[in-house]
């Protein structure tokens, strides 16, 4: 029985933090929806994905048009 609370106490867990990783998700699309300012949602963006991860800090980085390359944001 001890076994099978535990097994149960997990999967909630994990439920739990895919709801507020999910939560987070539509809160980036509902920012974007409603913002056509690059700059704006790419903050947002790395502002809750460092709140979603637990992190200090983000690196975002974008293709150059019509290149290979990469630009930090």
């Amino acid at each position: 029985m001890l076994f099978l609370a535990s097994s149960l106490n997990i999967y909630f867990q994990s439920a739990q933090r895919r709801a507020s990783e999910m939560a987070t998700l539509t809160e980036i699309g509902r920012k974007i929806a409603k913002t056509f300012d690059r700059t704006a949602i790419l903050e947002k963006i790395s502002l809750l994905a460092q709140e979603l991860l637990h992190s200090n800090g983000i690196g975002l980085y974008l293709q150059e048009p019509d290149s290979r390359c990469f630009g930090i944001i």
